[in-house]
């Protein structure tokens, strides 16, 4: 009796399974037909059509049938670089992947890291990034990778370092990874952004060495917004008077310190006691009348900052 019944039970599960890969079979026979064999790549409404198609007929194997997908790309994959504006192929299986099993962690990692690189698919890893982001938004892990992603591929700079420091404010992200968000956004510019977020990440960074890699950035973004203010202000005496001025007291009149503004940022007692000091750091400029730049009094290294990438065109000559 009991035997009949193995039988019975197995040969069920055997041809849910069967009918589940012939659907999946079914669509993905009647989407190359719709597509035609002569075009690899995919608008995002035949890509994201895939995945939701397949799930309906996976009769409850989900994750059987996503590991089939999985198989199928690895095997058939391509390395031909894709054309801007489109999506692949293997993005629309990635995406299937993780709509049937969303916690298939190699399908994103993996799948965004092949999708960017190999297959320069950068919309359809930008895409699975953010689904896994939205899917973990704990894990360290898919954040810097779509930030990576954010910065080196979308060339969206700022979205790519915030991503960073949010990756290195969560659960057991390495120390570096506070220094590389704050170094990205500072050369895009966004000084007192990168400076908003050292401060409010500050305390809650709990390793000695991350509080020393971000008290160099602290005093580095410090540095440079008051260089910034120095090169506005002989900016505006050009303008005024369409001359270069004769000294750096020339253009003091119209140097505006954001000394207020900064100090404002530290928020806790802790972060005040250890921060304010270094916030309130008054550096020295001179104007040189060569060069017709306002330049640091001091070098980048007896200033202690030559490690820091935000003084890459500091160094150049």
């Amino acid at each position: 009796m009991n035997m009949g019944y193995r039988v019975v039970n197995t040969l069920g599960l055997c041809a849910l399974v069967l009918g589940g890969y012939l659907a999946k079979h079914s669509i993905e026979k009647k989407m190359r037909t719709q597509l035609g064999a002569r075009n690899p790549a995919l608008g995002m409404l035949e890509a994201s059509y895939q995945g939701r198609s397949i799930q309906k007929y996976s009769l409850g194997f989900q994750s059987a049938i996503a590991d089939l997908l999985w198989i199928e790309t690895l095997q058939k994959s391509s390395i031909e670089p894709l054309v801007d504006g489109q999506v692949s192929w293997e993005f629309a299986h990635l995406d299937a992947m993780t709509t049937l099993d969303p916690l298939f962690e190699r399908a994103y990692s993996f799948g965004s890291v092949y999708l960017s690189i190999l297959r320069r698919d950068k919309i359809g890893a930008k895409i699975l990034l953010e689904k896994w982001v939205h899917r973990r938004p704990r894990y360290w892990r898919s954040h810097y990778l779509l930030g990576f992603h954010y910065y080196s591929e979308m060339g969206d700079y700022e979205r790519g370092a915030s991503s960073m420091l949010k990756a290195a404010s969560l659960p057991h992200a390495p120390p570096w990874l506070t220094a590389l968000g704050v170094r990205l956004l500072s050369e895009t510019g966004a000084h007192l952004h990168a400076l908003q977020q050292c401060l409010s990440l500050y305390p809650e960074v709990r390793d000695i060495e991350g509080q020393y890699r971000l008290r160099l950035q602290i005093r580095a973004l410090n540095f440079t917004l008051q260089k910034n203010g120095w090169e506005q202000a002989l900016e505006q005496y050009r303008r005024k008077f369409h001359a270069e001025p004769s000294s750096l007291d020339a253009i003091r009149p119209y140097f505006t310190p954001q000394f207020r503004e900064i100090a404002s940022m530290v928020g806790t007692e802790n972060a005040s006691a250890e921060l304010g000091p270094m916030m309130a750091e008054v550096f020295s400029f001179v104007y040189d009348a060569g060069k017709k730049a306002v330049l640091s009094k001091e070098t980048p290294t007896e200033l202690g900052l030559t490690q820091l990438g935000i003084y890459k065109r500091e160094m150049k000559p």
